[in-house]
Protein backbone atom coordinates (compact mmCIF):
# COMPACT_ATOMS: atom_id res chain seq x y z
CA UNK A 1 0.00 0.00 0.00
CA UNK A 2 2.83 2.42 0.78
CA UNK A 3 4.55 1.70 -2.51
CA UNK A 4 1.18 2.04 -4.24
CA UNK A 5 0.68 5.55 -2.88
CA UNK A 6 4.24 6.60 -3.62
CA UNK A 7 4.15 5.19 -7.16
CA UNK A 8 0.82 6.65 -8.18
CA UNK A 9 1.44 10.03 -6.55
CA UNK A 10 4.76 10.18 -8.42
CA UNK A 11 2.99 9.46 -11.71
CA UNK A 12 0.28 12.11 -11.37
CA UNK A 13 2.48 15.05 -12.52
CA UNK A 14 3.47 13.04 -15.61
CA UNK A 15 -0.19 12.72 -16.56
CA UNK A 16 -1.21 16.37 -16.65
CA UNK A 17 -1.69 16.28 -20.41
CA UNK A 18 -5.43 16.34 -21.31
CA UNK A 19 -5.11 12.98 -23.07
CA UNK A 20 -4.56 11.39 -19.64
CA UNK A 21 -7.50 13.02 -17.86
CA UNK A 22 -9.32 9.79 -17.03
CA UNK A 23 -6.15 8.02 -15.87
CA UNK A 24 -5.03 11.04 -13.81
CA UNK A 25 -8.46 11.24 -12.17
CA UNK A 26 -8.27 7.59 -11.10
CA UNK A 27 -4.71 8.05 -9.79
CA UNK A 28 -5.75 11.10 -7.78
CA UNK A 29 -8.81 9.32 -6.36
CA UNK A 30 -6.69 6.37 -5.28
CA UNK A 31 -4.07 8.61 -3.68
CA UNK A 32 -6.72 10.68 -1.89
CA UNK A 33 -8.43 7.59 -0.53
CA UNK A 34 -5.17 6.08 0.70
CA UNK A 35 -4.03 9.38 2.19
CA UNK A 36 -7.30 9.97 4.05
CA UNK A 37 -7.98 6.38 5.14
CA UNK A 38 -4.47 5.03 5.76
CA UNK A 39 -2.37 8.05 6.77
CA UNK A 40 -0.96 6.31 9.85
CA UNK A 41 0.57 3.71 7.52
CA UNK A 42 1.52 6.12 4.73
CA UNK A 43 3.37 8.19 7.34
CA UNK A 44 6.11 5.52 7.22
CA UNK A 45 7.11 6.66 3.72
CA UNK A 46 8.81 9.56 5.49
CA UNK A 47 10.46 12.46 3.69
CA UNK A 48 9.50 11.23 0.24
CA UNK A 49 5.84 11.56 1.22
CA UNK A 50 6.35 15.31 1.70
CA UNK A 51 8.36 15.54 -1.53
CA UNK A 52 5.83 13.78 -3.74
CA UNK A 53 2.83 15.63 -2.27
CA UNK A 54 4.60 18.97 -2.58
CA UNK A 55 5.47 18.31 -6.23
CA UNK A 56 1.82 17.55 -7.01
CA UNK A 57 0.62 20.56 -5.00
CA UNK A 58 2.97 22.85 -6.95
CA UNK A 59 1.37 21.55 -10.16
CA UNK A 60 -1.91 23.00 -8.82
CA UNK A 61 -3.65 19.65 -8.36
CA UNK A 62 -6.39 20.56 -5.84
CA UNK A 63 -6.50 17.23 -3.98
CA UNK A 64 -2.75 17.36 -3.37
CA UNK A 65 -2.89 21.04 -2.46
CA UNK A 66 -5.44 20.08 0.20
CA UNK A 67 -3.22 17.24 1.46
CA UNK A 68 -0.22 19.55 1.66
CA UNK A 69 -2.17 22.33 3.37
CA UNK A 70 -3.55 19.86 5.93
CA UNK A 71 -0.05 18.56 6.63
CA UNK A 72 1.18 22.12 7.17
CA UNK A 73 -1.77 23.84 8.82
CA UNK A 74 -4.00 21.15 10.29
CA UNK A 75 -1.81 18.47 11.89
CA UNK A 76 -4.48 17.64 14.47
CA UNK A 77 -6.46 16.05 11.61
CA UNK A 78 -4.00 13.15 11.71
CA UNK A 79 -3.72 10.73 14.58
CA UNK A 80 -0.65 8.89 15.77
CA UNK A 81 2.97 9.91 15.37
CA UNK A 82 2.26 12.94 13.19
CA UNK A 83 2.40 16.19 15.12
CA UNK A 84 3.62 18.51 12.37
CA UNK A 85 5.46 18.36 9.06
CA UNK A 86 8.82 18.29 10.87
CA UNK A 87 7.90 14.98 12.52
CA UNK A 88 7.45 13.56 9.02
CA UNK A 89 10.66 15.09 7.68
CA UNK A 90 12.57 13.38 10.49
CA UNK A 91 11.48 9.96 9.18
CA UNK A 92 13.92 8.60 6.62
CA UNK A 93 12.33 7.03 3.61
CA UNK A 94 13.12 3.29 3.80
CA UNK A 95 15.40 2.04 1.04
CA UNK A 96 12.81 -0.38 -0.26
CA UNK A 97 10.57 2.52 -1.33
CA UNK A 98 13.41 4.34 -3.04
CA UNK A 99 14.61 1.14 -4.69
CA UNK A 100 11.13 0.48 -6.01
CA UNK A 101 11.39 3.65 -8.08
CA UNK A 102 14.44 2.60 -10.11
CA UNK A 103 14.96 -0.27 -12.53
CA UNK A 104 17.25 -3.17 -11.71
CA UNK A 105 19.62 -2.01 -14.47
CA UNK A 106 19.87 1.43 -12.85
CA UNK A 107 20.49 -0.16 -9.49
CA UNK A 108 23.30 -2.35 -10.88
CA UNK A 109 25.06 0.60 -12.51
CA UNK A 110 24.73 2.81 -9.45
CA UNK A 111 26.12 0.08 -7.21
CA UNK A 112 29.00 -0.47 -9.64
CA UNK A 113 29.85 3.25 -9.63
CA UNK A 114 29.65 3.50 -5.84
CA UNK A 115 31.67 0.34 -5.16
CA UNK A 116 34.32 0.32 -7.88
CA UNK A 117 35.04 3.88 -8.97
CA UNK A 118 37.52 5.91 -6.97
CA UNK A 119 36.58 9.36 -5.78
CA UNK A 120 37.41 11.90 -8.46
CA UNK A 121 36.99 9.44 -11.33
CA UNK A 122 33.23 9.13 -11.19
CA UNK A 123 32.38 12.10 -13.43
CA UNK A 124 32.82 10.13 -16.66
CA UNK A 125 30.61 7.32 -15.34
CA UNK A 126 27.98 9.76 -14.08
CA UNK A 127 27.79 11.39 -17.51
CA UNK A 128 27.53 7.98 -19.18
CA UNK A 129 24.81 6.95 -16.71
CA UNK A 130 22.89 10.16 -17.36
CA UNK A 131 23.13 9.85 -21.15
CA UNK A 132 22.63 6.12 -21.54
CA UNK A 133 20.48 4.93 -18.63
CA UNK A 134 18.44 7.99 -17.64
CA UNK A 135 17.86 9.16 -21.19
CA UNK A 136 16.80 5.65 -22.17
CA UNK A 137 14.36 5.40 -19.24
CA UNK A 138 12.83 8.78 -20.14
CA UNK A 139 12.14 7.52 -23.64
CA UNK A 140 10.33 4.42 -22.38
CA UNK A 141 8.04 6.18 -19.84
Amino acid sequence: MLITFLTFASLVPDHLDPTFTELRTKEIQLCSKLFNDKFSQIFRIGRDLVRVIEICARKKIPEFENMYNDMLNNPSRFAGEYSDIWSLLKVRTPRIYIASRITSEMEQWLLFIMRHINSGGERRYEEWFREYILHQSCLTT
